[in-house]
């Protein structure tokens, strides 16, 4: 699985209006950690995936476009 950043990023900046504190605390991860896996190229782990993804199911969020399924 991947994350589909360019359409996170119009999450954040929908949903939070561009602010990386507001969405991290919704998603209930580290600001930084967010920062990074948005801004600086860095890949996003396990607890990062199950976290958003619980987010979208607890707002009626399509969580399906922010992933990338890959296959073997």
């Amino acid at each position: 699985m991947e994350l589909n950043k360019v359409e996170l990023k119009k999450l954040l900046y929908e949903r939070f209006n561009g602010n990386f504190t507001k969405m991290a605390r919704e998603l209930n991860v580290n600001v930084a950690q967010l920062y990074r896996i948005l801004e600086n190229n860095s890949n996003a782990g396990s607890k990062f995936f199950g976290k958003l993804m619980s987010w979208c199911k607890q707002n009626y969020v399509d969580h399906g476009k922010y992933f990338f399924y890959l296959s073997c």
